[in-house]
């Protein structure tokens, strides 16, 4: 069960730092497609599992880091802990909250949706990841 939770935190580290990394505003001047895109600050990553038969109590697990990448350590950076012989569903709620009000990236991603993907990875445990969101095009999300 604690590699299982290490393995998971690895995971949630990795799907943080794709979103940090990943997400770009994108340029929609058609005269000038050549412009670089601005990167998205997003500072929060809210993950939330639901148990799909309704049994187990949700499990919430957060990564805030207020200044975003580089600068001061992420203030939350929470642990993991499912039930063995589960299936959850997992929403995924991408926040900025370096200024006031907050602003909710998760919109611009769903939007978007054809320009980002998650990734999710795996070691040492025995979990399937299926996608259940797609963009337009039918590709997961």
């Amino acid at each position: 069960m604690k590699n299982k939770n290490i393995i998971l935190l690895a995971t949630a580290t990795l799907i943080v730092t794709n979103i940090f990394t990943g997400c770009k505003k994108d340029d929609d001047d058609p005269t000038n497609p050549g412009t670089p895109n601005e990167s998205e600050l997003i500072t929060t990553a809210v993950l939330t599992f639901t148990d799909s038969a309704g049994v187990a109590p949700d499990v919430t697990a957060i990564f805030r880091d207020t200044d975003g990448d580089g600068g001061a350590a992420p203030t939350q950076f929470d642990t993991i802990r499912l039930k063995n012989n589960t299936t959850y569903f997992m929403d995924v709620l991408l926040l900025d909250e370096s200024g006031s009000p907050t602003d909710t990236i998760s919109n611009e991603v769903e939007e978007e949706a054809v320009d980002h993907m998650f990734f999710y990875t795996q070691s040492g445990v025995n979990i399937i990841t299926t996608y259940l969101d797609s963009d337009s095009n039918g590709l997961p999300l």
